[in-house]
């Protein structure tokens, strides 16, 4: 405004002919935007074997998703490999189980042939307490905790929103009751494992990272979500007159570390087989 007075001679004795360059206070106080961090190069990344390292963060929790699951679970925590991309999910009912569902993840990666060198965490106090450095010294890995708002735990809120994104497709896609958003998030990290990632991994799936080679989608138990199906119940006897298939529809068991087998047992009209007999009758 002062260098058009000026100018335009609308005002004398004020004689500004440039912009001043002088920062305010209150505007900086307003208008703050943090920049975003540069990503850094692939070339110039450590290399690192898969499941090395791994990024753990939690999600749901305090009613986000409105109700418990079929199995009574509230939130659950997010494990992310840095070199393949590939998603684990564990469902739990209270933040002290998160040391259980830590070992249970670790017994996993042990039974594939990898080892876990190190858990990228951020300032949750459960996630590097005493019972995970307990676990984290029985399994031989270290916990390296990071501060909020850096490029380290972005990585992992990165691939929350991206597993959230493909549940909320097959939750709205088939019009799920809500409690079954649990069985939809191991569904996803299920969809998203063979999927090519469009971002750093050159187009490949987090399943050609880990195994060097092209997942054979047709040979795998990739259907519909929410699909109307038969399966054979939960049953060790039928009679001879009794029918062999129930009519339900296809969902990913929710699977829950603590007392898992006894609300299996309360909830067998929920789960659904995963036989390859499944006979598809996909609505439209």
């Amino acid at each position: 405004m002062p260098v058009d007075m000026t100018k335009k001679k609308l005002a004398t004795g004020i004689d500004v002919f440039h912009c001043l360059n002088e920062d305010c206070t209150i505007c900086e106080k307003a208008k703050f935007v943090r920049a975003a961090f540069p990503r850094v190069p692939r070339h110039l990344r450590a290399r690192f074997p898969p499941f090395w390292r791994i990024y753990i963060d939690g999600f749901g929790g305090q009613k986000k998703f409105g109700v418990r699951t079929v199995h009574g679970a509230t939130g659950g925590y997010v494990f992310v490999d840095e070199e393949s991309g590939a998603i684990d999910r564990k469902l739990d009912s209270s933040k002290k189980q998160y040391h259980l569902l830590l070992e249970q993840y670790d017994i996993a990666v042990h039974a594939i042939g990898f080892k876990i060198g190190s858990v990228i965490v951020d300032d949750a106090p459960e996630l590097y307490g005493a019972e995970a450095q307990a676990v984290a010294r029985r399994w031989s890995f270290v916990i390296v905790p990071i501060l909020t708002n850096t490029p380290q735990q972005q990585k992992a809120e990165k691939e929350i929103k991206d597993f959230m994104a493909i549940t909320r497709e097959m939750m709205l896609g088939k019009k799920e009751p809500l409690n079954s958003w649990g069985a939809a998030t191991g569904y996803a990290t299920k969809v998203h494992f063979v999927v090519p990632n469009a971002g750093d991994n050159h187009c490949y799936s987090p399943f050609q990272m880990i195994w060097l080679r092209a997942p054979d989608v047709a040979m795998m138990f990739y259907r519909v979500f929410g699909a109307s199906c038969e399966y054979k119940p939960h049953v060790s006897r039928l009679m001879a007159t009794e029918v062999r298939t129930v009519s339900g529809n296809l969902r990913h068991r929710a699977s829950f570390g603590i007392g898992e087998k006894k609300r299996q047992q309360q909830d067998r009209a929920c789960c659904v087989s995963e036989s390859r007999r499944v006979r598809e009758q996909v609505l439209s």
